[in-house]
Protein backbone atom coordinates (compact mmCIF):
# COMPACT_ATOMS: atom_id res chain seq x y z
CA UNK A 1 0.00 0.00 0.00
CA UNK A 2 1.29 3.75 -0.64
CA UNK A 3 -0.19 6.95 -0.34
CA UNK A 4 0.50 10.70 -0.44
CA UNK A 5 -1.20 13.95 1.06
CA UNK A 6 -0.31 17.38 -0.08
CA UNK A 7 -1.47 20.46 0.73
CA UNK A 8 -1.04 23.95 0.20
CA UNK A 9 -2.42 27.21 1.23
CA UNK A 10 -2.04 30.74 0.56
CA UNK A 11 -2.97 34.18 2.42
CA UNK A 12 -2.61 37.64 0.34
CA UNK A 13 -3.59 40.51 3.09
CA UNK A 14 -4.89 43.87 1.72
CA UNK A 15 -5.40 47.42 3.16
CA UNK A 16 -9.00 46.13 4.63
CA UNK A 17 -9.62 42.38 3.46
CA UNK A 18 -7.70 38.94 3.62
CA UNK A 19 -7.62 36.06 0.84
CA UNK A 20 -6.79 32.75 2.09
CA UNK A 21 -6.32 29.87 -1.17
CA UNK A 22 -6.02 26.29 -0.02
CA UNK A 23 -6.19 22.90 -1.70
CA UNK A 24 -5.23 19.80 -0.37
CA UNK A 25 -4.76 16.24 -3.02
CA UNK A 26 -4.75 13.03 -1.13
CA UNK A 27 -3.80 9.54 -2.99
CA UNK A 28 -3.84 6.14 -1.73
CA UNK A 29 -3.16 2.87 -3.45
CA UNK A 30 -3.73 -0.18 -2.04
CA UNK A 31 -5.48 -3.88 -2.59
CA UNK A 32 -8.14 -5.48 -0.47
CA UNK A 33 -8.02 -9.55 -1.01
CA UNK A 34 -11.37 -10.79 0.46
CA UNK A 35 -11.17 -14.58 0.11
CA UNK A 36 -14.41 -15.96 1.37
CA UNK A 37 -16.27 -13.73 -1.58
CA UNK A 38 -13.30 -14.00 -3.25
CA UNK A 39 -13.11 -10.62 -4.13
CA UNK A 40 -10.28 -8.36 -5.26
CA UNK A 41 -10.77 -4.67 -4.88
CA UNK A 42 -9.31 -1.02 -3.83
CA UNK A 43 -9.10 -0.64 -0.19
CA UNK A 44 -12.46 -0.64 0.58
CA UNK A 45 -14.59 3.18 1.31
CA UNK A 46 -11.45 4.55 -0.04
CA UNK A 47 -10.77 6.49 -3.22
CA UNK A 48 -7.54 6.30 -5.03
CA UNK A 49 -7.29 10.06 -5.64
CA UNK A 50 -9.20 13.50 -3.89
CA UNK A 51 -8.73 16.73 -4.23
CA UNK A 52 -10.43 19.66 -2.00
CA UNK A 53 -9.83 23.33 -3.04
CA UNK A 54 -11.33 26.36 -1.25
CA UNK A 55 -11.04 30.38 -0.91
CA UNK A 56 -12.06 32.54 1.75
CA UNK A 57 -12.51 36.43 1.54
CA UNK A 58 -12.70 38.36 4.53
CA UNK A 59 -13.81 42.04 4.06
CA UNK A 60 -13.06 44.61 7.56
CA UNK A 61 -12.38 41.51 9.50
CA UNK A 62 -16.61 41.69 9.72
CA UNK A 63 -17.91 39.81 6.52
CA UNK A 64 -16.35 36.86 5.02
CA UNK A 65 -17.41 34.73 1.76
CA UNK A 66 -15.54 30.62 1.41
CA UNK A 67 -16.07 28.67 -1.49
CA UNK A 68 -14.96 25.43 -1.97
CA UNK A 69 -15.07 22.52 -4.41
CA UNK A 70 -14.79 18.84 -3.56
CA UNK A 71 -13.88 16.27 -5.92
CA UNK A 72 -13.92 11.93 -5.24
CA UNK A 73 -12.89 9.69 -7.22
CA UNK A 74 -14.86 6.53 -7.87
CA UNK A 75 -14.86 4.25 -4.34
CA UNK A 76 -14.83 0.53 -4.31
CA UNK A 77 -17.47 -0.69 -2.25
CA UNK A 78 -17.40 -4.17 0.03
CA UNK A 79 -20.16 -5.32 -2.26
CA UNK A 80 -19.87 -7.73 -5.37
CA UNK A 81 -20.15 -6.90 -8.09
CA UNK A 82 -23.02 -7.96 -10.37
CA UNK A 83 -21.44 -8.51 -13.71
CA UNK A 84 -20.96 -11.92 -14.57
CA UNK A 85 -18.12 -13.72 -14.44
CA UNK A 86 -16.26 -10.38 -12.12
CA UNK A 87 -14.57 -11.24 -9.17
CA UNK A 88 -13.70 -7.14 -8.39
CA UNK A 89 -15.93 -5.09 -6.12
CA UNK A 90 -18.52 -2.47 -6.95
CA UNK A 91 -17.66 1.47 -7.64
CA UNK A 92 -19.53 4.20 -6.33
CA UNK A 93 -18.66 6.80 -9.57
CA UNK A 94 -16.45 9.95 -8.91
CA UNK A 95 -18.12 13.26 -8.18
CA UNK A 96 -18.01 16.97 -7.25
CA UNK A 97 -19.54 18.99 -4.89
CA UNK A 98 -19.59 22.78 -4.63
CA UNK A 99 -20.19 24.33 -1.25
CA UNK A 100 -20.25 28.60 -0.18
CA UNK A 101 -20.43 29.85 2.78
CA UNK A 102 -21.15 33.56 3.76
CA UNK A 103 -21.06 35.43 7.06
CA UNK A 104 -21.58 38.34 8.86
CA UNK A 105 -19.56 38.92 12.53
CA UNK A 106 -20.90 41.34 14.92
CA UNK A 107 -23.75 43.03 13.19
CA UNK A 108 -24.26 44.60 16.39
CA UNK A 109 -21.61 43.32 19.36
CA UNK A 110 -21.95 39.71 20.14
CA UNK A 111 -24.38 38.80 16.87
CA UNK A 112 -23.26 36.70 13.75
CA UNK A 113 -24.91 35.38 11.12
CA UNK A 114 -24.31 32.70 8.14
CA UNK A 115 -25.52 31.02 5.36
CA UNK A 116 -23.91 27.95 4.27
CA UNK A 117 -24.76 26.07 1.34
CA UNK A 118 -23.82 22.18 1.08
CA UNK A 119 -23.95 20.92 -2.99
CA UNK A 120 -24.60 24.19 -3.96
CA UNK A 121 -25.07 22.61 -7.68
CA UNK A 122 -27.72 20.59 -6.53
CA UNK A 123 -26.10 17.78 -8.02
CA UNK A 124 -27.34 13.66 -7.34
CA UNK A 125 -24.30 11.98 -6.16
CA UNK A 126 -23.23 8.77 -4.16
CA UNK A 127 -21.05 7.39 -1.63
CA UNK A 128 -19.63 3.98 -1.49
CA UNK A 129 -22.37 2.02 0.07
CA UNK A 130 -21.82 -1.49 2.19
CA UNK A 131 -22.82 -5.09 1.67
CA UNK A 132 -23.91 -5.29 5.42
CA UNK A 133 -27.77 -6.59 6.37
CA UNK A 134 -29.13 -5.12 3.38
CA UNK A 135 -27.00 -4.24 -0.14
CA UNK A 136 -26.66 -1.00 -1.46
CA UNK A 137 -23.19 -0.83 -3.55
CA UNK A 138 -24.06 3.35 -3.35
CA UNK A 139 -25.95 5.61 -0.86
CA UNK A 140 -27.25 8.52 -2.13
CA UNK A 141 -26.25 11.77 -0.46
CA UNK A 142 -27.63 14.90 0.26
CA UNK A 143 -29.65 17.23 -2.49
CA UNK A 144 -28.48 21.05 -1.54
CA UNK A 145 -28.56 21.87 2.06
CA UNK A 146 -28.82 25.96 3.57
CA UNK A 147 -28.28 26.24 7.04
CA UNK A 148 -28.95 29.59 8.21
CA UNK A 149 -26.98 30.43 11.39
CA UNK A 150 -27.73 33.22 14.04
CA UNK A 151 -25.46 32.94 16.86
CA UNK A 152 -25.14 35.47 19.63
CA UNK A 153 -22.67 35.91 22.44
CA UNK A 154 -23.49 37.53 26.13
Amino acid sequence: MAGIDFEVSYQKSFADSVLKLWGNYSFVDGQFQDKVRNIEAELPFTSKNKVKLGATYRYHKKYYLTANVHWIDDTSTDTPNIVVGSNKAAESSSYAVVGLNVGVDDIVPGLSFSLRVENLLNRKYYNAGTGVSITFAESQQNPRLVTFRLKYKF
